[in-house]
């Protein structure tokens, strides 16, 4: 039996990624054991690859997705995450992203969406879907097959303080 390379290898030093490929979506969740979202996956590899606390925002259900842009706009005037343009990112720099929600019983793309960089032009971030999802701004790939075109939900990229 001949082993299939995933379609992003992930590079050595990396090696970070590899639990967090396997992780599943959970709305509430914060750990390995109860799933992840977005933004609990992203303050669980703060926390346990680079040592940084990030707040976990319990009170935003995460079908309210304009609550996190509205989050990160409230941390941003403190002046704890800076703005980068894309092209400059590194790894863990957070990507905010546009995502689909139902605003008003409608159906609208909005900011609300977080992925981590892995590297510049790399990204891992999860989906309710799909799951972890690690590659390209162009098209991250999945299994073998494409998820969806990046290139027009990232948004704007930051990054943390204790990055600079």
């Amino acid at each position: 039996m001949t082993l299939t390379p995933p379609p992003t290898p992930i590079p050595a030093n990396h090696r970070w990624l590899f639990p967090y490929m396997k992780a599943r979506f959970s709305a509430e969740g914060q750990t390995f054991q109860e799933g992840f979202n977005c933004w609990t996956m992203t303050a669980h590899i703060y926390k346990n690859v680079l040592g940084i606390e990030l707040p976990l925002y319990d009170t935003i259900p995460l079908a309210d997705m304009l609550k996190v842009r509205d989050t990160i706009d409230d941390q941003k005037s403190i002046m704890t995450w800076s703005p980068i343009p894309i092209g400059e990112e590194q790894g863990f720099d957070v990507a905010l992203m546009k995502s689909v929600a139902r605003v008003q019983g409608k159906l609208k793309s909005v900011l609300g969406h977080v992925g981590l960089i892995t590297e510049p032009g790399k990204l891992i971030h999860i989906d309710p879907q799909l799951g972890v999802v690690h590659g390209s701004f162009r098209t991250i790939m999945r299994s073998g097959s494409a998820d969806r075109r990046l290139e027009n939900r990232v948004v704007e990229i930051y990054r943390h303080e204790a990055l600079i």
